[in-house]
């Protein structure tokens, strides 16, 4: 319990986020990607380590240490230019990481060591030899940018490179996170792009909606739109779009029932979230049996259910 207790309560006050230049050298090393943009993000306080998986009484898988950084990362991603940014290219990442040492180890600093060493970690540049490896570090801070609650990357698969990561000792604990990326997309680019099926839930999340300044009308013409285009590569496959519908439903659930039901223009009370979402997805397949039946047969689920069943009709909001 103490290794989490230095992830609680943390002062997020002074977290930020900006846009930054690549370095030369950083570009140097990637000269098929025209990496031309760049983000620094500052978390002050002990940095974060991925964590192994937690089963809890209920039965549900739960990674603690993510959990405890998604309230830290929510507070710096609602008020910088994260809120507003999609990184839709390969990416690089570097981190540097400032832990603070141990009581042990400070006191060796103040007393046993010499002065060159000392001089050294005053100005950061001790390298910490504790545990929690720089890749333990470095895979739970990328992996909170494709997290659905930010969507700051959309894919894993996009981070191409780890380069001149490093963690040191300093009393000024904090990471320093740097995103290189570029927004000149080639050939090969869009294609993997295109195909991805993170990039498709982008395209139909509200993240889209609002930096695009659409309408809840209008947002569900264009996730019917991007559907279609998406359920044409499946070629009536009933197993792939099946698949579809359940990715399609999933960003769905990410939606407030406010939002939800404006989209489905289902304002009374006596309407739940989930009727709401049963209505858009009907909306969104709307004109293509195949997919309506499939929402019929497997995906519409009563409010209080847990699991996706059966129903028996499809409903008829329409």
């Amino acid at each position: 319990m103490a290794s989490k207790a230095k992830y609680k309560n943390r002062d997020t006050s002074r977290d930020y986020a900006e846009e930054v230049s690549v370095p030369l050298e950083i570009k140097k090393k990637f000269t098929d990607i025209n990496l031309n943009k760049g983000i620094k993000i500052v978390l002050y306080g002990a940095p974060f380590t991925d964590s192994r998986p937690r089963t809890m009484a209920s039965g549900a898988v739960a990674m603690v240490n993510m959990e405890l950084m998604k309230k830290v990362f929510a507070d710096v991603y609602n008020r910088s230019i994260l809120k507003d940014t999609v990184i839709i290219s390969p990416y690089v990442i570097v981190l540097h990481a400032y832990k603070r040492p141990t009581n042990e180890t400070a006191r060796k600093f103040k007393k046993d060591f010499n002065k060159r060493l000392q001089t050294l970690y005053k100005n950061e540049q001790i390298h910490d030899m504790s545990i929690n490896d720089v890749d333990n570090m470095i895979k739970i801070h990328n992996d909170i940018l494709f997290e659905p609650e930010f969507r700051v990357c959309l894919d894993d698969a996009w981070n191409i490179a780890d380069t001149d990561c490093f963690k040191v000792l300093s009393d000024n604990e904090r990471v320093e996170l740097f995103i290189y990326y570029t927004d000149q997309i080639n050939a090969y680019m869009e294609w993997n792009i295109q195909r991805s099926a993170k990039y498709y839930t982008y395209m139909i999340c509200d993240k889209y909606r609002r930096i695009h300044k659409l309408t809840f009308e209008q947002h569900v013409k264009h996730m019917r739109k991007i559907f279609d285009r998406q359920q044409m590569l499946c070629k009536n496959r009933e197993s792939e779009l099946l698949a579809l519908l359940k990715r399609t439903q999933k960003v769905l659930q990410e939606w407030s029932a406010e939002d939800i039901k404006n989209m489905a223009n289902m304002n009374e009370r006596t309407y739940t979230k989930r009727d709401a979402q049963n209505k858009v997805l009907l909306l969104i397949t709307k004109g293509n049996k195949i997919c309506t039946d499939l929402v019929s047969k497997y995906l519409i689920v009563d409010e209080g259910e847990e699991d996706v069943t059966e129903h028996k009709g499809l409903y008829t909001f329409y």
